[in-house]
């Protein structure tokens, strides 16, 4: 092949890739499988994630195992739902998150197996990195307010996991 049709070859390579979409030179999150420890992942559990808004804002939906409380014999499985709202590029972004989650266990003193689960609303504040390849890793903290008497909680979420792309 000689020098003149490379660079017709390389000339129209580079006119087809600058013509695709934005989404296509550069990927967007679609959707999240991660798991580790948090609120919002129902303790000990996973969560499923889907953006929304050009993939600046979530929805997800976590199911997993809290530990018991404070004189429970047994811990409980619990469910989460949050909305995430996220800030910065493709790669790392912060993001601010309404949740509601179970935030406390607690039990009758004369009967340890029955246990009350207390589920309320929370906000926080977190880290999220998402790799080219998919990997993610999440990082966030905030505060719960627990109906009743029970004041608050401090929220933690710690998870690693998987973004699919589109």
């Amino acid at each position: 092949m000689s020098n003149r049709y490379r660079s017709a070859a390389g000339a129209i390579a580079l006119l087809l890739f600058s013509a695709l979409p934005l989404a296509a030179q550069d990927p967007k999150p679609n959707l999240a499988l991660t798991g580790g420890l948090g609120n919002v992942l129902g303790g000990l559990g996973t969560a499923f994630e889907f953006y929304l808004a050009e993939s600046r804002i979530s929805a997800s939906g976590g199911l997993g195992y809290g530990p018991s409380g404070a004189g429970c014999s047994q811990g409980t499985f619990s469910g989460a739902g949050a909305l995430r709202g996220f800030a910065g590029g493709r790669r790392h972004r912060a993001f601010l998150e309404l949740s509601y989650s179970l935030l406390a266990i607690s039990c009758d003193l004369f009967a340890s197996d029955d246990i009350e689960r207390h589920y309320g609303p929370g906000a926080s504040l977190g880290y999220r990195y998402t790799g080219m390849d998919g990997f993610t890793f999440t990082a966030g903290a905030g505060i719960g307010d627990v109906p009743g008497d029970f004041g608050t909680e401090a929220l933690i979420l710690l998870a690693l996991g998987y973004t699919w792309r589109r």
